[in-house]
């Protein structure tokens, strides 16, 4: 209960050091300590920068991560529900995922730049959050496997196929990789599943991709 009222509080209030917080929560330095602890081993709270004083060492500024935003209620799916279900009616839908794809690929380049190998796989799993969508990376002949177990856009994605097709259309649209849908929990599946390999190596034929889809 105090930790999610440590997080509640960091969320109302902003950055805050360890004083602050065990005075305004009413906690002990003991329990504040092992709140922001546990938090901060949770991915949920980390140290942004540290506030000065005229006596004595700066203190660390304890705030929350954008992480801890899925602790706090969202409504995020029903307004994507709508802009959707109006392109749809619209006949706009195409045009909409393009530029949305164009939108995502250009904000992953730009985590790309420079990289190369592993760092640039590490570089794209952050750029799609991928830590968030429980995801695990296999190694494979000419690329990568990659499996998502908490799909973030899985209730748009059994109503509209064109979500789940925008995730692997910016990373092919990023230069620096292709991807391809393999299957996902739209198909009654566990995970989401892409084939990511880099864009200047050799593409798998169809009879590989198939074997991939079949397993």
């Amino acid at each position: 209960m105090n930790q999610q009222r440590v997080i509640a509080y960091l969320k109302q209030n902003g950055p805050a050091t360890l004083r602050r917080l065990r005075t305004d929560l009413a906690l002990t330095e003991t329990t504040a300590r092992h709140h922001l602890n546990r938090l901060m081993r949770d991915g949920l709270v980390e140290i942004d920068g540290e506030e000065t004083a005229d006596v004595g060492r700066p203190a660390a500024l304890y705030a929350s991560t954008r992480r801890a935003e899925g602790l706090f209620p969202k409504r995020y799916a029903e307004l994507l529900g709508f802009v959707l279900a109006a392109a749809e009616r619209s006949g706009t839908m195409h045009a909409l995922f393009d530029e949305v794809a164009d939108e995502i690929a250009a904000a992953l380049r730009a985590k790309l730049a420079g990289k190369s190998g592993d760092d640039a796989v590490r570089a794209l799993l952050d750029g799609v959050d991928y830590g968030d969508m429980l995801g695990s990376v296999v190694p494979v002949a000419g690329g990568y496997e990659m499996h998502a177990y908490n799909c973030h856009y899985h209730a748009m994605g059994l109503r509209y196929l064109g979500v789940c097709e925008l995730l692997p259309t910016a990373i092919s649209r990023t230069g620096v990789f292709t991807a391809e849908r393999l299957d996902c929990q739209r198909d009654g599946l566990r995970s989401c599943n892409f084939f990511i390999a880099p864009a200047n190596g050799a593409r798998c034929d169809e009879r590989t991709a198939s074997e991939r889809r079949s397993r």
